[in-house]
């Protein structure tokens, strides 16, 4: 890390365009599986 400080020359990379972070965007997960309710005994 120490290197990186020792080199002002190098120009930190631009910022991504805004395309890219609607790439980056993932899609909605689906919901988590209903086993978990399945799994519980019926009520009385």
């Amino acid at each position: 890390m120490s290197d990186i400080m020792q080199q002002p020359q190098k120009a930190p990379s631009p910022p991504p365009p805004p395309q890219q972070q609607k790439q980056q965007v993932l899609p909605p997960r689906p919901p988590p599986p209903q086993q978990q309710q399945q799994v519980l005994p019926p009520p009385p």
